[in-house]
């Protein structure tokens, strides 16, 4: 009687695990086929995004060319004029290849390519043309995409893919807006590097001011700032420098709104006087730092506007509103 009870007992748990085995398998399978289904999916699962050197992005009407140098991106061009101040920013451009990398096809994929300009794609928002490598061929191709109009929604946008290779065919597909948004969101000016200096705070040992917003020298010493206006140093208290440091990050993060580039700058450190911009000089910061480093920020005023110029850097610059504001902070802190 108890051998037929655990008989009935072990066939029950095999009965049992066969099943769960099944379910398990089964669950594996469904799994793998949605894998399959959203990798599928992807609008440039043909490319390899991180082997793009080249790609021509245009705005509404803004036209920017940018191009791979070693592990860093530049701005060779912008709105079709060779640029002297070719430095990218690197975070926003690497972000934008992520989004485009990972940038998904709608499921309603049964639209007719022959009606791409009912579709806003004849003028489109934001075009993107690259150039990638096949690296296992040693070949290189050509592929883009033009973003149209947006759907109902406005989460939504009509994009077209031209044939990327003779495998592939056309395609006119809803997908999400998010580049478009993240480029709107910050202007096509945000894909260069905007800041009118190279320092970072954390770098600056020693902060050198001449001029109309004041004369002093500000020295890092340990955890604490030595002001000097005169003579003798002024040590500011430790709790003070987490303030100071504040403020002096404000000012070196600050902007340009717009950049001159008809002309490259070279700047006479040993004649101050021969410089096109002493007679409206507002303001100069030597900074001076690890490593040896050393730069020097020349700001003059042109009709109630601040412009800056740098030892380092090859363009004139306009200055963002509230660069003067940031100054004086900085200035009234000390």
């Amino acid at each position: 009687m108890n051998q037929s009870k655990t008989k009935k007992t072990n066939f029950t748990l095999v009965i049992i695990l066969v099943a769960v085995l099944g379910l398990s398998f089964f669950i594996f399978k469904k799994q793998n086929k949605k894998k399959d289904a959203m990798s599928t999916n992807l609008v440039f699962d043909s490319v390899d995004i991180t082997t793009i050197r080249k790609i021509d992005l245009n705005f509404n009407e803004t036209t920017i060319a940018l191009r791979k140098n070693a592990e860093e991106w530049i701005v060779a061009e912008y709105n079709s004029k060779p640029t002297l101040d070719n430095r990218a920013n690197q975070s926003l451009v690497d972000h934008i290849f992520t989004l485009l990398k990972s940038l998904k096809k709608g499921s309603n994929t049964n639209y007719n390519v022959k009606e791409v300009t009912s579709y806003g794609i004849e003028k489109p928002e934001l075009s993107l043309t690259f150039e990638w490598e096949d690296t296992s061929k040693l070949e290189r191709h050509h592929g883009a995409i033009f973003f149209g109009n947006r759907d109902l929604s406005q989460k939504k946008i009509f994009a077209f893919i031209p044939q990327l290779s003779l495998s592939s065919k056309a395609e006119l597909v809803e997908v999400s807006s998010i580049i478009v948004d993240l480029i709107k969101q910050n202007k096509p000016l945000d894909l260069r590097n905007r800041k009118v200096v190279t320092f970072d705070a954390d770098d600056i040992e020693e902060l050198q001011v001449m001029g109309k917003c004041g004369n002093l020298d500000l020295t890092r010493n340990g955890d604490h700032w030595e002001v000097k206006r005169s003579a003798k140093p002024n040590i500011l208290p430790v709790s003070r420098t987490r303030d100071i440091h504040l403020l002096l990050k404000e000012v070196l993060e600050s902007k340009y709104d717009s950049i001159l580039e008809e002309r490259k700058i070279s700047i006479d450190l040993d004649r101050p006087a021969r410089n096109f911009f002493y007679k409206d000089m507002y303001c100069m910061l030597h900074l001076l730092g690890i490593r040896n480093r050393n730069e020097v920020l020349f700001i003059y005023e042109k009709q109630n506007k601040l412009y800056s110029v740098n030892t380092l850097l090859p363009a004139e610059y306009a200055l963002e509103e509230g660069y003067r504001t940031k100054l004086t902070k900085l200035f009234k802190s000390l």
